[in-house]
């Protein structure tokens, strides 16, 4: 029975389908056909032979200078040669292509072959296909076994913005509408590279209108390019306030002209001008950014102050007013986060996204460790450098200093003489000088350092003046100028920004950062827990640090400025190795020059000068960058770790002031009365605290207690008190009058700091036994006995009648209030101290300030009811290794540092002194002339009526001291600024008031060392960072910064991370064994009270990912490809092709029967994909040799084209790709039919016939119809050359050939073939036994072999019969 069978070709090519199962419009091959209509009338759903590609662009670059030739006069010349350029990356912005490639060229000269390379961009019009050279730089390292990935931006005619990465080198950019030919490799990276000074204040002036407080800056660099580089480090804190007044205080803030303490917030008519040096002129512009502070606690707002072109490497900015554009704090002081090199980019929601990231190795680490060492000799005070001998070169570590390059890096290294506080220091734990044995500091590979001192001006009046401001100093240089630096105190913004020092034997915990190469600090570098100088150690270097051998705080013009330490009644231990007797001595005194002396010896008396210079206390290092990182780090800074309350061994200093001594009188209560009050001899002449004076109970003056509100209370505790010498001055009684002309009292101003000259009164200190906070009119017990009439009792100063004391110790009628400043004092409020059963006030007869032993005693000396003398004390506490959390290497790896010093630029020494070192301030600690008004008399006449102004004495005191607050900016009154001196007024006797901006540290910027489990992890292989938002037409591009905290970490275990992708909005991602997406930007949305929606962001970039699946992925980053209908890759581990789109995740190649042709395919074969929007098909260009096609549109897989290709160009308005060989682009869908890269090949499909599959069949003929290009009329050029039948039993491949070319070149039917009314027929050749062909199923094959004719077959029809055998 004959029967038919009619194939159609609609459901696409069945690779997988067996012979014997129904076909339904399948095919199981195809080569060089697809079966949807291009367009062409009558084309649809019918195989139709493609169209190949064309030539489109051929890519040559010229190598200038590589080659000679001989000229016409036989002389070789230089000359040039063209190369080819092999791509390896492409993007496309607009109508723009965007190629990368890597040109090559060889030349022979004199027979010596030489291979030149450089990287190119190029991008090309691909309307006109004309070509422009972008950029060419050998540095950009392209490599073609690193395909780039890239993405473009169209801003505006001028900014047009390509990105890419390559797995290879660092992630970059440039603007192809731009001349960049001037720019470097490294411009090009999206983090730049930059050399950063610190921005410095030049002057205040009162040209503004700035709010008042505390202020820093830093600056950021941008180019024409895009880049822009991270935020300077900030300078250091400004104080603005308002007024002009060093000291004149108004109660009326209308009229209030005193610089002082203004409330923050408050506008002033201050303005700053900032300098910046050292630009680097690659970038166009500078911002300048403005931290604004209002306490010391945080930030209160930062801002752009003004953005200026740059046309020098030195400019000036004035910042008047606090209008600009908000940013935010971490912006200012954020670490960019760009990697060396990223394997995929992609962009979405206007950010930049990269993904599998590598780090460099280098993190800014290097032995910045400095020791001190110890002399043998147990000379306390060297003068002279000894021989090595003397000088012991083994360290407090394990080590001597030719070992100290290879000590552990984990070493504790804990200096013993750090550890000594109240008990003497041992001799063989002096570990306090270089190895000289003299210089005091410490040395180590690559870093030393040494002490350094500020001449800063205190009171500039040698009299006590008779109006206020009683104490004054000036502002430094002329509104506030860089210049006279020896001019003004911290009242001084500029002093106050540059030269806060350091408390005085003080540890400090410092270390170094070093900067990268993109301005990031890295992790801290520790060099030394560091103790400061005591105020009696030698300076050897003291003609360089303002004359001063020693480090007393404080001398006047008239004061010893050196120190030989030949003490009087000193053992030989002390003495130097040579004598020394031409410098004067510590405490002022030097015979052989009166000039220096502050003994006055033709008056016989001390000099009474009230003028003096100040000296801060600070450092220097000198620090040895390696040669083997200088090429890796921009700069460096020192930095240290804050020092908190916790932190203090020196709680405050301050003057000592005795209590007075009262015994009851006969026959009342037998208890002993503490008075803190001024006394008044019998002819109302004040005389000393203390007049009859308690040896061992005594108030402290200090600033730094009632300000920071903080008062050392003990009872036998870790508390004690430590002499730090004297100070001597003028004092002028009655030096004021009040508004009855009458005198006030009496005023002393200490100006000079003298130290012991006997060895006996060196390192005095005492136990504390008690100490606590005391308030006006209260009373406590300080020694108890067996009831109150047996105890000890001490009084604050009260309004009640006391009497006033005559010189036996009686009292007689008045009474005293006071405010009293000893160690805590606060308003109404101190601090009382008894020390341990010692009489500190024999401190006074044992050298501390009796210079040439007159007897100035606590009692009834007339020296000391003058007042010229008093103590200089400093409670202190033993922390017992605990200072800053401990101080092994484990405790250190937990701190947190502050800067303190500027950056040093490793190009630039302009912060370096002649010999390369660093002068570092930073500190927290203010040499000040502190005031206040101690106590005011009262006389109970007063009260009656029938007093007067005489019956009125105050007792007030300045001097100088060392605090934590910058007491020259408070507010309200106090000695140097009071005005009325009436009892009866409101007037406090002093206040405390100055908000904390104004002293406030410099913890904007903070750094850490390497953690102590730090895993050093250079690989992040699932990790995705994101830029900030990019703004078209800014010149500063957003997607050249990435946060360091903006990133996501996908799962590891799903392998690396190959791919990012975006379709119809949505971010995916491919892993080795994963696939899924990214939630960016999340929206929620809500109904309003109208029921509106409301959308809502989520604040974060990337909130979450999910995954589809995490047993499939993507391997390789050209393996994927997105289309208008979903995503597509190769997944070279399971060999399969996938598919996400609208019904979800598919394996398109087990699905849509190609699995077996996938399956063949090696494991390391590599899978290009590309997508053709005009054909909708999805290329799976196998670097075998074929590409497999994919329909988009009708979900199936549809031939095979015969070429490969490693690039392609998938635009919607066109489809290129890249001949691997030649390295040309090719323009498909435009060339010859089945002609890829010059090459025709066969167009080709194959079908089953079986229908009756259970059946034996006798195939008979075969028919066809066929169309030519006109779709009409058919000629053989249209049809098929030969016919290929194929059956299995017996085995069998018979090929008929159906039309040849005869020797006119015309082609003509062969055999039995015929054509008819576009009908082709022929018989189905008999097999080799001569018999019809049998069998269940039969393939057939037709074939055009190497013609570019095109075919379009709508059906095949085949005439068979059941077979009877």
């Amino acid at each position: 029975m004959k029967d038919i069978q009619i194939n159609t070709f609609q459901n696409g090519m069945q690779k997988d389908l067996g012979p014997t199962m129904p076909q339904d419009g399948a095919y199981t091959h195809a080569e060089n056909i697809r079966i949807i209509s291009d367009g062409s009338v009558g084309e649809n759903a019918i195989v139709v032979s493609v169209d190949g590609n064309s030539l489109k662009l051929t890519l040559r670059y010229y190598f200038a200078g590589v080659g000679y030739e001989v000229d016409g006069n036989g002389y070789m010349q230089p000359t040039g040669a063209l190369g080819d350029v092999h791509i390896i990356g492409n993007t496309v912005i607009r109508n723009t292509l965007v190629v990368f490639g890597v040109a090559k060229v060889k030349t022979t000269v004199n027979g010596v072959v030489t291979d030149f390379e450089t990287s190119v961009i190029y991008k090309i019009d691909l309307n006109t296909y004309e070509k422009t050279l972008v950029y060419e730089e050998e540095d950009l390292n392209f490599n073609e076994d690193y395909p780039i990935q890239a993405v473009g931006r169209y801003e505006n005619v001028d900014i047009q913005r390509v990105y890419w990465t390559d797995n290879l080198n660092a992630a970059k950019t440039i603007n192809i509408a731009a001349e960049n030919f001037d720019l470097t490799a490294q411009d090009l990276e999206l983090s730049t590279y930059v050399d950063f000074l610190s921005p410095k204040v030049v002057s205040i002036n009162s040209s503004g209108e700035l709010p008042a407080g505390a202020y820093q800056y830093a600056y950021r660099l941008s180019s024409n390019e895009g880049a822009v580089t991270r935020f300077s480090p900030l300078s250091g804190l400004i104080n603005i306030l308002n007024g002009s007044e060093y000291w004149q205080y108004n109660e009326d803030p209308e009229s209030q002209s005193e610089y002082s303490n203004t409330t923050p917030g408050e506008t002033t008519d201050k303005a700053v001008t900032i300098e910046i040096e050292n630009i680097d002129l690659d970038y166009d512009f500078i911002e300048l950014a403005a931290v604004y502070k209002q306490s010391s606690e945080g930030v209160t707002a930062a801002y752009i102050v003004k953005k200026v072109k740059l046309t020098s490497g030195k400019t000036s900015i004035k910042h008047v007013n606090a209008i600009g554009e908000t940013i935010l704090i971490e912006e200012v002081t954020e670490i960019t986060d760009e990697p060396s090199t990223a394997k995929t980019i992609e962009t979405k929601d206007n950010r930049l996204f990269l993904g599998n990231l590598t780090y460099s190795s280098f993190n800014l680490e290097f032995n910045a460790r400095a020791y001190s060492y110890r002399r043998k000799d147990n000379i306390r005070y060297p003068i002279y450098s000894v021989n090595t001998s003397y000088v012991d070169t083994e360290t407090y570590t394990t080590g001597d200093a030719s070992d100290q390059e290879i000590l552990e890096e984990d070493l504790d290294a804990l200096n013993p003489y750090n550890l000594h506080g109240e008990e003497q220091e041992e001799t063989q734990d002096r570990y306090k000088y270089w190895p000289n044995g003299i210089t005091l500091g410490g040395v180590g590979p690559n870093v030393s350092y040494k002490f350094i001192k500020k001449k800063l001006q205190g009171n500039d009046s040698y009299d006590i003046p008779t109006s206020p401001p009683f104490v004054k100093s000036s502002f430094r240089g002329a509104g506030c100028d860089l210049e006279d630096t020896e001019k003004g105190d911290y009242k001084s913004p500029l002093n106050a920004s540059e030269f806060v020092g350091y408390q005085r034997d003080e540890i400090y915990r410092f270390g170094i950062v070093l900067y990268d190469l993109k301005g990031n600090p890295g992790f801290v570098n520790w060099v030394a827990d560091i103790r400061f100088p005591d105020y009696q150690d030698y300076d050897h270097e003291g003609s360089y640090n303002g004359g001063l051998y020693n480090f007393t705080l404080s001398q006047t013009s008239n004061t010893g400025s050196g120190t030989n330490y030949n003490f009087s009644d000193s053992p030989s231990g002390m003495l130097d190795t040579e004598e020394a007797y031409t410098y004067s001595s510590p405490g002022g005194y030097d015979p052989n020059n009166e000039g220096l002396s502050s003994y006055d010896f033709e008056n016989e008396n001390f000099n009474e000068a009230a003028n003096n210079k100040l000296y801060a206390l600070g450092i220097k290092f000198l620090v040895n960058i390696p040669e083997e990182i200088q090429d890796k780090i921009s700069g460096y800074r020192i930095v240290r770790v804050e020092r908190t309350e916790s932190d203090k061994t020196v709680l405050g200093s301050g003057i000592i002031n005795f209590l007075h001594r009262q015994f009851a009188s006969s026959g009342e209560n037998n208890v002993t009365d503490y008075f803190t009050k001024s006394l008044f001899d019998d002819n109302d002449n004040a005389v000393d605290l203390g007049y009859r004076g308690a040896p061992d109970l005594f108030t402290i003056d200090s600033p730094d207690f009632p300000f920071l509100q903080n008062y050392p209370e003990s009872s036998g505790g870790c508390n004690y008190l430590k002499i730090a010498g004297g100070l001597t001055g003028r004092r002028e009684s009655d030096f004021t009058t009040d508004v009855g002309g009458a005198g006030v009292g009496d005023a002393t101003i200490f100006t000079s700091h003298t130290l012991a000259r006997t060895t006996s009164s060196l390192f005095t200190t005492f136990p504390i036994d008690y100490s606590t906070k005391l308030g006006r009119g209260e009373e406590g017990i300080i020694v108890p006995g067996e009831s109150v009439n047996d105890s000890q009792v001490y009084r604050g100063v009260s309004n009640i009648s006391v009497g006033k004391m005559n010189a036996n110790g009686g009292l007689q009628a008045g009474n005293a209030i006071g405010e009293f400043g000893n160690i805590n004092s606060i308003g109404e409020e101190t601090l009382l101290v008894k020390g341990s059963g010692i009489a500190i006030a024999n401190y006074y007869e044992q050298g501390g300030i009796n210079e040439l032993s007159q007897s100035i005693q606590v009692y009834n000396s007339d020296v000391a009811r003058t007042g010229k003398f008093k103590l200089l004390a400093l409670i202190k506490q033993e922390l017992n290794g605990a200072q800053y959390g401990g101080n092994s290497y484990e405790d250190r790896k937990n701190n947190t540092y502050i800067p303190a010093s500027e950056i040093v630029n490793i190009n630039s020494d302009s912060n370096l002194d002649s010999n390369g070192a660093l002068d570092v301030w930073g500190g927290d600690t203010y040499v000040v002339m502190y005031d206040i008004e101690k106590l005011r008399r009262h006389d109970t006449d007063l009260d009656s009526g029938t007093g007067s102004g005489s019956d009125r004495k105050s007792v007030n005191f300045a001097f100088p001291v060392e605090t934590t607050v910058n007491t020259t900016l408070r507010g309200g009154w106090h000695f140097a600024n009071k005005q009325d001196w009436e009892t009866e007024s409101q007037t406090l006797l002093n206040t405390f008031d100055l908000a904390t901006c104004y002293y406030a540290q410099n913890t904007t910027e903070i750094f850490i060392p390497k953690p102590l489990q730090f895993n050093e992890v250079l690989k992040y292989d699932s990790r995705i960072i994101y830029s900030n938002a990019k703004i078209n037409n800014s010149i500063i591009d957003g997607w050249r910064k990435f946060k360091l905290e903006n990133y996501k970490d996908l799962d590891g275990g799903s392998g690396d991370l190959n791919k990012l992708i975006v379709n119809n909005d949505i971010m995916y991602f491919l892993q080795d064994r994963g696939f899924g997406k990214l939630s960016i930007n999340p929206v929620s949305t809500v109904l309003d009270q109208t029921g509106t929606s409301i959308v809502l962001g989520t604040g974060s970039v990337i909130q979450d990912f999910a995954y589809v699946s995490d047993s499939l992925g993507c391997q390789n980053v050209l393996s994927a490809v997105a289309t208008p209908k979903g995503i597509y890759w190769y997944d070279n581990n399971n060999k399969k092709a996938y598919g996400f789109r609208a019904n979800g995740l598919e394996s398109i190649s087990d699905t849509h029967g190609v699995k077996s042709w996938f399956n063949v395919l090696n494991k390391d074969v590599t899978a290009v994909l590309g997508y053709d929007y005009y054909n909708s098909e999805v290329l799976f260009s196998m670097l075998d040799g074929t590409t497999i096609v994919f329909s988009d549109q009708i979900n199936k897989f549809t031939s095979v084209y015969s070429y490969a290709t490693s690039m392609y160009v998938s635009h919607p308005t066109t489809l290129l790709s890249l001949d691997s060989i030649t390295n040309n682009i090719y323009e498909h869908n435009s060339g010859s039919i089945a002609t890829w890269y010059n090459s025709t090949k066969d167009t080709k499909i194959e079908f089953i016939v079986n229908k009756n599959p259970l059946y034996p069949k006798a195939f008979d003929h075969l028919e066809w119809y066929v169309t030519n290009n006109d779709g009409l009329l058919l000629g053989l050029e249209s049809n098929f050359d030969t016919a290929t039948f194929r059956v299995s039993s017996p085995a069998e491949i018979i090929t008929q050939e159906l039309t040849a070319v005869n020797i006119d070149g015309i082609i003509e039917t062969v055999d039995d073939f015929d054509v008819r009314e576009n009908i082709s027929r022929v018989p189905v050749p008999r097999n080799s036994f001569g018999e019809r062909v049998r069998d269940t199923f039969m393939k057939v094959v037709l074939k055009v072999t190497n013609r570019t004719d095109k075919i379009s077959l709508h059906y095949v029809k085949t005439l068979f019969r059941i077979s009877k055998r």
